[in-house]
């Protein structure tokens, strides 16, 4: 499959597998990880959930009713919190920086300035200890 999907650009059209129509949520498998959109498994849906566990790669991909529904399957869930950490956190700053009116320019700009003036503030140090004596 590998030398076919190099040669044309994609796996479509591979002769040793099936294409699937519609949502991959309800196949049977043991991982499912919804990793692009918040509220992937709702009420409707949630019933049909075949994985062993979910892997949260999303922000909040259950709706609260869909959680409670995959627990009481034994749906093992690992949170967005842990297996997105990284994503999550940086939602999260964004959101702070958002409700606080803070573009990325102007975070820039006072970074600059502080690393200019550290610059700045260690160059005078230096020129003091090497100032020539004036007695000579």
């Amino acid at each position: 499959m590998e030398y076919y999907a190099k040669n044309n650009k994609s796996i479509k059209g591979y002769t040793k597998a099936t294409e699937k129509e519609g949502s991959l949520l309800g196949e049977k498998c043991d991982i499912l990880m919804p990793c692009y959109t918040q509220k992937v498994f709702t009420v409707e849906n949630a019933n049909s959930v075949q994985a062993k566990m979910i892997l949260e790669g999303a922000n909040g991909p259950s709706t609260p009713a869909a959680d409670e529904i995959l627990r009481k399957k034994n749906v093992l869930i690992i949170p967005d919190l842990f297996c997105n950490a990284g994503g999550v956190t940086v939602s999260y700053f964004e959101y702070l920086k958002n409700i606080n009116h803070v573009s990325y320019g102007k975070m820039n700009v006072k970074r600059e300035k502080a690393i200019i003036n550290e610059i700045f503030n260690s160059m005078n140090k230096c020129e003091d200890k090497f100032k020539p004596n004036k007695k000579l």
